[in-house]
Formats: C-alpha cells, structure tokens, sequence
C-alpha cells in the first residue's frame, strides 16, 4: 500500500494492476502495466473511459445510455455505437461528413454538413437515394439498370433518364 499521492491511494501489492483511487472525486483508475491501458471509472457518472498508449484511441462507455464512443487522436474521427439501435455512426472531424451504418438492414448514409446533400446506399438493392434539403428533389439510381429517377416536390415533376436508351429524358407531369 502506497499513500503517497496527494489525492489518492495507490494500491500495487505486486500484482500487474495498479490501482488508484482519488479520495476527492470520485475516479477510480486501473493502470494494467503489462499492456498500455488506462481505465477510469466514475461513480458520479456512468462512465468507463478506456486510454489505450499504444493507440490513439480513448474509448467512453455509458451505462445509463447504451453509448460506446471511440476516438481517435490520429484521425479527426468520432465513432457511436449505439446498443439499443443498429446504427453506426462516424463523424469525421476533417471532413464535414456524418456517415451512419446500420447493422439491422442494409442502409449506409452519408450526410454533409456542407452541402444539404443525404445520400443512402441499400446494399441490399442497388440503389442509391440522393435528398437535396435546399431543393426538394430526390434522385434515385439503379445500378442494375440504367435508369435515374428525379422527384421534384416543388413543380410536380417526374423526369426518367435512361442512359441506355435512346431518350435519355423523359417528363411525366404527375396530377395533384
């Protein structure tokens, strides 16, 4: 037993764990001295954070929400796991992207932060659906077919572009 810190106790007694505790707040910290990890642990908040000194990587679990967050101190990256949903979300602090991946069914979208822009990827089906948020236009893609598909809210129209055939747009004026 080792009292020689300010705020804490530390406890080795010759195992590979040492342990702090910080009488102050309410942490306690788990050194593991065979492999680079720290772990915290909050009493006051759910709170399990996991540094690794090998990798850039700080790993935050909350027990009240069902939240795994990874960051990465290499890479402007923020990843939540969400245990009580399927999604996978990657924020990409470099890039004004938000991509969110879903475990249950076969959907990867990207959103930017830029561009009013949602593009949805179905693995599943090839298609991919464009949302523009400034314009009230949709555009679907088959990649099985040549075919592309622009919904436009504001003026009611369909327009059909096939990039095999020989029309390569056709306008269809749908009836309120």
């Amino acid at each position: 037993m080792d009292s020689g810190h300010r705020h804490g106790l530390s406890l080795g007694c010759g195992h590979r764990h040492g342990l702090v505790i910080d009488r102050n707040y309410p942490w306690v910290g788990v050194i593991e001295r065979n492999y680079p990890w720290v772990v915290v642990m909050d009493s006051s908040y759910p709170w399990v954070v996991v540094i690794d000194g090998n990798y850039p990587w700080v790993v935050v679990i909350d027990w009240n929400y069902p939240w795994v967050v990874v960051m990465d101190g290499s890479y402007p990256w923020v990843v939540v796991i969400d245990g009580n949903y399927p999604w996978v979300v990657v924020i990409d602090g470099g890039y004004t992207w938000v991509v969110v991946i879903d475990r249950k069914y076969p959907w990867v979208a990207v959103i930017d932060r830029d561009y009013p822009w949602v593009v949805v990827i179905d693995m599943d089906y090839p298609w991919v659906v464009v949302i523009d948020r400034d314009y009230p236009r949709v555009v679907v893609i088959d990649m099985d077919y040549p075919w592309g598909v622009v919904i436009d809210g504001s003026y009611l129209w369909v327009v059909v572009i096939d990039r095999h055939g020989l029309s390569l747009g056709r306008c269809h004026r749908r009836r309120l």
